[in-house]
């Protein structure tokens, strides 16, 4: 079964939505901390390239660091996502491998030509009910949450993905099932024009 996600903006504070969904049932998982570091080809200007295709070519150094939990990682990853004209993604694939060093493999990226685009931190706290598993992901940085679910046995559509997380309605933005965060980060940096040079 080929997975697929989507992703909704809360419209409240972190503490206030892991209160509503501990007391409706959700069982808290695991917290740790992810952080994303998006590297890509040097001779991209970020301020003539169109926000989407920049991160079509970007590749990710991943690593997530366990406060209730054993999860501590690191990885490259380099995501393609197929998405239509709406903003909806169709369908997406990931390849993965495991690394032992994030600033090692940075010094590769940057050896062949490479440069830091952008670093996303965030805390992650998963929470499951009914077989229905979410991931709330806090900004370090910029302060706004997600909330992310991926399809599985049980859910294996996006619609009853949907379908689902409306029964969380009050405390989400319904107006995008698919909020990208790299995109927004990207569109800040572009605004704010603070890229960094690898």
């Amino acid at each position: 079964m080929e997975e697929n996600e989507i992703t909704v903006k809360a419209n409240c504070s972190l503490d206030r939505l892991k209160s509503f969904l501990l007391n409706n049932g959700f069982k808290e998982l695991e917290n740790y901390y992810f952080t994303d570091i998006f590297l890509i080809p040097a001779a991209i200007n970020i301020y003539e390239e169109n926000t989407r295709d920049i991160l079509k070519k970007a590749i990710l150094l991943r690593e997530a660091n366990g406060i209730t939990t054993n999860r501590n990682s690191k990885k490259m990853v380099f995501k393609k996502k197929e998405i239509n004209e709406i903003g909806e993604i169709v369908s997406q694939t990931a390849i993965k491998c495991s690394i032992d060093s994030i600033e090692e493999a940075k010094k590769i990226f940057y050896a062949v030509g490479f440069k830091e685009l952008m670093k996303i931190s965030e805390l992650h706290i998963s929470f499951i009910k009914d077989n229905f598993k979410i991931i709330v992901k806090k900004n370090i940085d910029n302060n706004y949450v997600l909330i992310e679910a991926e399809t599985n046995m049980h859910y294996k559509t996006i619609k009853e993905l949907q379908n689902k997380i409306k029964e969380i309605k009050d405390y989400i933005d319904l107006n995008d099932f698919f909020v990208k965060k790299a995109e927004i980060e990207l569109q800040r940096i572009k605004d704010e024009g603070e890229v960094k040079n690898g």
